[in-house]
């Protein structure tokens, strides 16, 4: 998708809608690191355990990040879920590493037991599945 921006003094009535304006903010991005951890619970068939979250971590990327940490035992799994929810809500972007493949799919799934909506869509860089993979270098 392209953007053009036009200079206010072309612009007319006419020309634009106030409810079609485009804002555009230069505040820096809010990106989100996490971590999920979990343990299995029960086997189910073949080699599928269930599993449940027993601990999520978060740190805002910024020069000096404070790393939160919610663990089961210190917090009910529902009180855990709404706190990730309510930084996740707040990041432009979140990263870690196999979230896609792992982490994500974990919060939906407890959020989705616990009766809570699932996460919004996210811009989301995943440190396993994004890189460039190589060969041949130490």
């Amino acid at each position: 998708m392209k953007i053009k921006i036009i200079p206010r003094s072309f612009l007319t009535p006419a020309v634009v809608s106030p409810s079609l304006g485009v804002r555009v903010s230069n505040r820096p991005l809010r990106i989100l690191d996490f971590d999920v951890e979990a343990r299995p619970l029960h086997w189910i068939s073949g080699d599928y355990v269930s599993k449940e979250i027993t601990a999520i971590a978060w740190a805002w990327i910024r020069p000096d990040p404070v790393v939160i940490c919610f663990l089961l035992g210190e917090f009910t799994p529902h009180d855990m879920l709404t706190a990730f929810v309510a930084a996740y809500k707040q990041a432009d972007l979140v990263t870690g590493h196999y979230i896609r493949g792992y982490d994500l799919g974990m919060v939906n799934g407890a959020l989705s037991e616990y009766g809570l909506p699932v996460l919004d869509d996210k811009m989301v860089q995943d440190t396993k599945i994004d890189l460039v993979r190589r060969a041949g270098l130490s």
